[in-house]
């Protein structure tokens, strides 16, 4: 498996130290350091870790969440979280195994940036899986951009309103000659049909998904 890299502010984030301790620690080799501003994760954590327990005062007997807080860089409460999910090892009130905690630890943080890069990957391939159907519909008539539809509406609009301006001219000289109310609406109603009727065709470029399918 390949090394997990990670920034150097991430890096900071989670050892809870500020980045320039950190570039002291790199410079010191207490945190492995791969490029710039990159690191490799579980190296770094893992010396880190060691630096921090060769500390004399950390014996056997334990070591309290407080102290194991500040090697991990966690406040006390996530300490008690990681001890209900036994990523760290209680071995009594208050008092904590270091290396079986620290072990836990390294591979708890290397499996959950594993487990954000898999997230990351899986998102990508569902994007690139729809832009790829989304290029397929269009292909097939059953997709259209934007644009052409906009520029659809926009044509019929002007187009109804042009016809629909132009009802007076068309009938002017059949109704003048028309003394019933019911025929002359029939010829009104009629002009008007079809104005609708031309307003509900399509054009080909946009039929052609529908007939296709």
């Amino acid at each position: 498996m390949s090394n997990i890299t990670i920034s150097g502010a991430r890096l900071s984030e989670i050892l809870g130290i500020n980045p320039r301790y950190l570039r002291e620690l790199a410079n010191d080799e207490k945190v492995k350091k791969i490029g710039t501003d990159v690191y490799d994760l579980t190296e770094s954590i893992k010396r880190y870790i060691e630096y921090k327990t060769s500390d004399p005062k950390n014996s056997d007997e334990g070591t309290t969440a407080v102290e194991l807080g500040d090697i991990f860089g966690l406040s006390e409460r996530s300490i008690r979280e990681l001890a209900s999910k036994r990523i760290v090892i209680k071995i009594g009130t208050g008092s904590y195994d270091l290396k079986e905690s620290a072990k836990n630890y390294i591979e708890y943080i290397k499996q959950d940036k594993l487990g954000e890069a898999g997230q990351e990957q899986l998102l990508k391939k569902q994007a690139e899986r729809r832009v790829a159907e989304l290029k397929l519909m269009e292909a097939e008539g059953k997709l259209h951009k934007a644009d052409d539809i906009r520029d659809f509406i926009e044509d019929s609009l002007i187009a109804f309103r042009n016809a629909t301006r132009n009802i007076p001219v068309k009938v002017a000289q059949a109704l003048a000659l028309e003394n019933n109310e019911d025929r002359i609406k029939a010829i009104l109603l009629s002009e008007i049909d079809q104005v609708l009727k031309n307003l509900s065709e399509y054009p080909k470029e946009l039929l052609n998904g529908a007939e296709n399918s």
